[in-house]
């Protein structure tokens, strides 16, 4: 479904984005201290669509999204600030810095384990509660596109789950490339022009990096790049647990007292590993971070059966 479509189909709800109705069915808004960043009001907007279809305590699930999505956002935005300022040359001394700070710190993981819980709800009642799988054509060679399938971890990783599937549902990574061939890592992203429709529909980034322990970079899983990871992706050739799971690539350098984080590892290689074989014997400029010397293109990217 084209991107606007899909914006417009989510609008089109018998109450505003900016009002829920809680089981009482008087109209009130939810506490936004400000507006959340596009993934999540997407995220928001399909939850409030959910329960007005399905009514009851959907409803309810609602309305604490758009509370959950947006005190995220804007308290990762406030402890940023927060760290910048205490770090900042010439800074200072704040005696309440350390305790918003600890406050902020606390907050974080429940707001995050709230809306993976709700992403999860999404994601099953979008694709039901089967093993979800990603299939890929990749033009390796001219002629016949090669197929590879990745099954996503939709239970142990629900929120990044639901943000790659609704990318791959509105159609971004079609006429994408894979442009990485390194030692360690096969690593795909958009193309030129091609970014502007992420950004677009707000699914660039994600808001968060969700990390399981139980579900580590091991070789064939499939991981998001970058800090915040997003669009890029990649799968492990080797065990990246160590290098890309927590605090693998070091704090980061604008929230040095933040916990370590992780790439987001979100799904493993069910079929097509010859395919992958091909593309490791493709040429690539070593010096230019393993860049292939031609991209392979994407082709397109489905979920099986939906």
């Amino acid at each position: 479904m084209p991107i606007t479509s899909f914006t417009s189909w989510m609008l089109k709800l018998r109450h505003p984005p900016d009002s829920v109705l809680p089981s009482s069915g008087t109209p009130s808004k939810p506490p936004t201290p400000a507006p959340p960043s596009k993934l999540l009001q997407l995220l928001c907007l399909a939850l409030l669509c959910l329960a007005l279809t399905y009514g009851g305590s959907q409803r309810n699930l609602a309305a604490s999204c758009a509370s959950a999505a947006a005190l995220l956002e804007v308290e990762n935005e406030a402890l940023r600030a927060e760290v910048e300022r205490a770090f900042a040359p010439g800074a200072a001394a704040d005696p309440e810095l350390s305790q918003r700070h600890d406050l902020l710190l606390a907050r974080s993981p429940v707001l995050q384990t709230e809306i993976g819980g709700l992403a999860g709800s999404l994601m099953e009642a979008t694709f039901g509660d089967g093993p979800l799988v990603v299939e890929m054509l990749l033009q390796v060679a001219p002629g016949k596109p090669d197929l590879v399938e990745f099954e996503l971890a939709v239970e142990e990783m629900p929120y990044t789950t639901l943000y790659f599937a609704w990318q791959v549902r509105l159609g971004l990574w079609d006429g994408c490339k894979l442009h990485r061939n390194a030692p360690h890592v096969l690593q795909f992203g958009p193309k030129a022009g091609k970014m502007e429709a992420f950004k677009e529909s707000g699914l660039q980034k994600v808001v968060f990096q969700e990390y399981n322990p139980s579900y580590p970079h091991v070789p064939y899983t499939v991981g998001l790049a970058g800090r915040p990871g997003g669009p890029d992706f990649y799968i492990s050739l080797i065990d990246n647990t160590r290098a890309h799971g927590p605090g693998g690539q070091g704090p980061d350098s604008k929230l040095r007292s933040m916990p370590a984080v992780a790439d987001p590892c979100f799904g493993r290689v069910v079929g097509g590993l010859d395919v992958l074989g091909k593309v490791r014997r493709l040429p690539v400029r070593e010096k230019n971070f393993h860049a292939l010397v031609d991209y392979v293109e994407i082709v397109s990217m489905r979920i099986k059966g939906h």
